[in-house]
């Protein structure tokens, strides 16, 4: 669901943000909304790795969904959506994340967070007890060597995110009240 909303948030911030040039071919209008080759190649271009890019049909299927969401947007200002304090805010909360993750990743930018195998050697020895199947058998390292060190890497990720932030409230100001 949460990978759904973001697709559709990039949609729609495609839709909203990327302006038309007078030379930007235009594929479809909505109720004089346009819909330009630059706003589909927009969306192709920032989608996932795994997606099959040679899928000649998936530009088609953009500017589909493109339409699909200037459709929704419409009717959603028909219905006065946008003056809707919940709305509203669920925009300042996502302009608010989209802030965040944009400052984490110039922040984290080329850093890498590998983890050896080793590391992951020594979390599995360390947590065995977490690796048995339904009979209570250990499973073999090398089922779970790569959820290990995709985890183990997440870790690091967190910790120095952790250690960023910790960083930024040492300048700040910060005041609880209790």
């Amino acid at each position: 669901m949460k990978r759904i909303f973001l697709l559709f948030s990039l949609l729609l911030f495609v839709v909203l943000v990327n302006p038309s040039f007078a030379d930007d071919k235009v594929l479809a209008t909505v109720d004089g909304t346009n819909i330009t080759q630059s706003q589909v190649d927009a969306v192709f271009n920032s989608l996932p790795a795994n997606v099959d890019k040679t899928n000649p049909d998936l530009k088609t299927e953009i500017l589909n969904r493109l339409i699909d969401n200037v459709v929704l947007i419409n009717e959603a200002k028909k219905e006065g959506l946008e003056s809707d304090p919940k709305v509203i805010q669920a925009i300042s909360n996502a302009k608010n994340e989209i802030l965040i993750n944009f400052l984490l990743q110039k922040q984290f930018a080329g850093q890498s967070f590998d983890v050896t195998d080793a590391d992951v050697t020594n979390f599995y020895n360390q947590n065995s007890d977490k690796f048995k199947d339904k009979n209570g058998n250990l499973v073999p390292i090398d089922k779970v060597k790569d959820y290990v060190k995709q985890y183990l890497t997440s870790q690091k990720e967190q910790q120095a995110i952790q250690a960023y932030v910790d960083s930024l409230k040492k300048q700040d100001n910060i005041v609880i009240n209790k």
